[in-house]
């Protein structure tokens, strides 16, 4: 769901701690309005009302739009079922990347699909050897196939670290009235990974079946990259992989300073 509020004059805190506030709010976020809310939005989309196969809520469907909290003059509160321009736009946005990132699912590897781009899938990983370089490639928990293939390397003291681009998905087409559309993958340039003890062709050789492929299939996705801290020269620092007291490839989502020093020269 999709609420907008005037957050600019109020925060969203205030009514839920104001009685008469809190009451709208509840009565904004109840199955009756929400439900009518929903179907006048996905009305207007083009969105079907059908519920998706062995689905029960509508929790995995487009994000609709709720409507917009009003704080009016003389004090009390309200609530209309229009939205503006910007959110609007902001949901179509939304919508088409859900459709991308469908469209570049590789459904070979999908155990269950919830819908809206949401699935569950079997995490892989392997290393592929070209004439004078290695790429990690595997398969992520969007079931989106990723490659790895840093072009730097540099060890440092008990740690290895790399850098490089990193691709999600495979350029794929569609046919929409006659028009054949190209998606292509997302590509992330500048990477920055560090492993710790051994290289990454070791933990590919070693450690693959020793949860490598569930970590790198966290680690290597568009969530986690574009939530990692990124470095002055655009670079995605997403982290490191070690090894727990259980023989367990884990992930590190920092990256020790000592790297990024090394990595910003």
């Amino acid at each position: 769901m999709q609420l907008e509020y005037l957050s600019q004059i109020f925060p969203l805190d205030e009514i839920v701690s104001n009685l008469e506030g809190n009451l709208k709010f509840q009565e904004m976020l109840s199955e009756e309005y929400a439900s009518m809310a929903r179907d006048i939005y996905y009305k207007k989309i083009g969105e079907s009302l059908e519920l998706p196969k062995n689905h029960y809520t509508y929790f995995t469907k487009p994000t609709f739009a709720l409507g917009t909290f009003l704080k009016l003059e003389d004090g009390h509160y309200t609530f209309k079922n229009e939205i503006s321009n910007q959110t609007e736009e902001m949901l179509k946005k939304e919508r088409e990347e859900v459709h991308r990132k469908e469209m570049l699912t590789n459904k070979d590897f999908v155990t269950h699909d919830f819908g809206g781009g949401m699935v569950q899938a079997i995490k892989d990983c392997w290393m592929y050897q070209e004439k004078n370089s290695f790429s990690f490639n595997g398969i992520n928990k969007d079931a989106l196939y990723y490659q790895y293939k840093p072009l730097f390397l540099q060890k440092m003291a008990d740690k290895y670290v790399y850098i490089g681009p990193v691709q999600l998905g495979t350029s794929t087409s569609q046919k929409d009235n006659k028009v054949i559309q190209i998606v292509n993958p997302y590509v992330f340039p500048n990477v920055v990974l560090w492993t710790e003890r051994k290289n990454l062709i070791e933990y590919f050789m070693e450690e693959k079946y020793n949860n490598l492929n569930f970590t790198l299939g966290e680690m290597l996705t568009n969530e986690w990259i574009e939530n990692s801290k990124k470095g002055l020269k655009d670079q995605f620092y997403i982290g490191g992989l070690a090894i727990d007291e259980n023989g367990l490839v884990k992930s590190v989502d920092t990256t020790p300073e000592v790297i990024k020093e090394l990595v910003e020269t």
